[in-house]
């Protein structure tokens, strides 16, 4: 679809947001010393067209941006952001440092967004788009992921402490030191995904697809790996105490210096198709 075309799908900015729009772009540029905040609380801009907007520190609390089309926008430090943005197009934007908590986000395009910094808690994301994000470090403690695509995002030393995340698409994820204790990861695709010094304590990673993924350093104790695809992983060195392997694909895995004491659902089977020296 052309760019003409993709823009009539969305309605045309009111005058007084304009004018407002305008007065808080000089204010950002002049550090506040002319123009003004935007104030658009409460304000209707769903399926408004506010592609490239300066929006850093503006006030949206309230606001409903449903439907709206934000590419390229600056939302940065916006403080508490209480706006619906379900189904909006964020792709590229700027969220960093602004405070998204239970936000409603489903649905939303957030390609490439820059989210670093952010506070996320409770945030609404199911079937979110967030290829290639940048959400390190990011607070999504509570957050609704689940079934969203985050094929290659960078999560390092994100908290997602207690995140449903069942059904996302993660490979090639780097999950560095991220904060995944009792997330519910069952059926996630976290192949050549990158967990190491990952705290998984208590996490259900039932059924999940971690071929050649990285845990190496990885807290486990109380994980469920019931069924997951473990192939050619490295869990060198691991710890296994409290960890539920039943029927979980070791072959190739790397499983050297590992203490599997502990484990449960491990047959000899699976020792055997691993790599232990």
């Amino acid at each position: 679809m052309s760019d003409a075309g993709a823009k009539s799908e969305y309605r045309e900015i009111l005058p007084e947001i304009r004018a407002a729009l305008e007065a808080h772009r000089q204010w950002v540029a002049s550090e506040g010393r002319e123009g003004a905040r935007a104030v658009l609380r409460r304000a209707d801009l769903s399926r408004t067209d506010l592609r490239g907007a300066q929006l850093c520190g503006a006030d949206l609390s309230g606001a409903d941006l449903e439907g709206a089309q934000l590419r390229g926008a600056d939302l940065s430090e916006a403080g508490r952001i209480q706006a619906r943005l379900a189904g909006a197009d964020l792709r590229g934007v700027s969220l960093q440092r602004s405070r998204l908590q239970h936000v409603d986000l489903n649905g939303a395009d957030l390609e490439g967004a820059k989210l670093n910094g952010a506070g996320m808690q409770g945030v609404r994301l199911r079937r979110a788009n967030l290829r290639g994000a940048g959400l390190s470090p990011v607070e999504l403690e509570l957050g609704d992921l689940t079934e969203a695509d985050l094929a290659g995002a960078d999560l390092t030393r994100a908290n997602l402490h207690r995140a449903e995340l069942r059904g996302a698409k993660l490979p090639g994820a780097n999950l560095t030191r991220s904060r995944l204790q009792e997330a519910n990861l069952w059926g996630a695709d976290l192949r050549g995904a990158r967990l190491g010094r990952a705290d998984l304590r208590g996490a259900d990673l039932t059924r999940t697809q971690l071929r050649e993924a990285d845990l190496q350093g990885a807290k486990l104790k109380g994980a469920d790996f019931v069924q997951a695809d473990l192939q050619g992983a490295n869990l060198q060195g691991l710890s296994f105490q409290d960890v539920d392997l039943y029927k979980a694909n070791l072959e190739g895995a790397d499983l050297r210096g590992a203490d599997l004491e502990g484990a449960s659902g491990l047959t000899r089977a699976q020792r055997e198709s691993a790599r232990t020296a």
